[in-house]
């Protein structure tokens, strides 16, 4: 029997290699304890390129849910900013003498310390405490410009906003108003704060 010469088979080229199937113990991984710690509690969610958890929650859900839990400290806010509207008005209109003036200054503290607290609930108490009392200071001494009073004579309404005459004991005052109001909300905070349950 005549055998001519044996084939040989061309070398693949580089781009034709086929790649070899990947065998079972290959496809076993090692557990990641923190991802069946997530997968157990429901946060695993979508994963990213790197294979870390994402957060999938949108951030207008967050922040809705944030002023909605802020929402009673507003209200109680607005409402005791009228309250002590109202008894500022009553002092500065049915009492008279030095006193009555230094009191109605403190109420007026107050007021800022609230309005500031209204607009920024979430912000710490000691920044709104410093927010209000430059805030005062800085209408006290705008009152020796004499700017406040040339208004109040166009509108007597102005010098219930912005006064008339400077006087170092408003200072004083409107530092002693603002440190009571933000000793009552510290007080108010951490007595009406969340508490963990005991199981």
């Amino acid at each position: 029997m005549q055998t001519g010469p044996t084939p040989t088979r061309p070398n693949p080229s580089p781009g034709n290699v086929a790649h070899p199937l990947p065998r079972a113990q290959d496809l076993v991984t090692t557990p990641d304890p923190q991802m069946d710690q997530l997968a157990h509690t429901g946060r695993l969610g979508r994963l990213s390129a790197y294979g870390q958890p994402m957060n999938t929650r949108p951030a207008r859900g967050r922040a809705s849910r944030s002023s909605a839990a802020l929402l009673p400290r507003r209200l109680a806010l607005a409402a005791s900013a009228i309250a002590v509207t109202m008894t500022g008005l009553l002092v500065h209109y049915r009492a008279s003498g030095d006193f009555a003036s230094l009191v109605a200054d403190a109420l007026y503290a107050v007021l800022v310390y609230l309005l500031f607290a209204m607009i920024a609930p979430g912000a710490r108490r000691g920044f709104i405490l410093v927010l209000s009392v430059m805030a005062c200071t800085a209408i006290e001494f705008f009152q020796v410009t004499g700017v406040p009073q040339a208004m109040a004579e166009a509108v007597p309404a102005v010098s219930l906003l912005l006064g008339t005459t400077f006087a170092f004991l408003d200072l004083v005052a409107y530092a002693v108003g603002v440190a009571a109001v933000a000793l009552v909300d510290a007080v108010a905070g951490w007595m009406w704060r969340p508490r963990p349950t005991r199981k």
